[in-house]
């Protein structure tokens, strides 16, 4: 039997698959950073090159990325996300707003 595990966590996001053929540490596993760590990365890269953002993205653990958004509209500069975008930084899409983050709704059709 085989089984494929997937852990994404705050800093790194694991993958194992287990094989019960093989002795546990034969298995094929990898530790990557979290999708959260390499937007937070290209974040701080944008804030660093005063750029503003426009976001359009599935829904990711916030953590990392949320806080390099907050530090990125703390120097100034405007973030744009799509409202599936938004909800990586709050559930509650009022509290998004109120972080100063400007959501919009641009892949409804009306």
């Amino acid at each position: 039997m085989k089984i494929l595990s997937l852990d994404i966590g705050a800093g790194t996001e694991g993958v194992l698959l287990y094989d019960d053929r093989r002795n546990l540490e034969n298995c094929v596993k990898m530790v990557l950073l979290s999708p959260s760590q390499i937007f937070a990365a290209k974040v701080r890269e944008a804030t660093r090159l005063c750029k503003d953002l426009f976001i359009n993205s599935d829904i990711i653990g916030g953590g990392a990325f949320a806080f390099a958004l907050r530090d990125h509209i703390e120097k100034g500069l405007r973030v744009v996300m799509t409202e599936n975008a938004a909800y990586t930084i709050r559930n509650d899409l009022d509290e998004v707003r109120e972080e100063a983050i400007d959501y919009k709704d641009f892949l409804k059709v009306k």
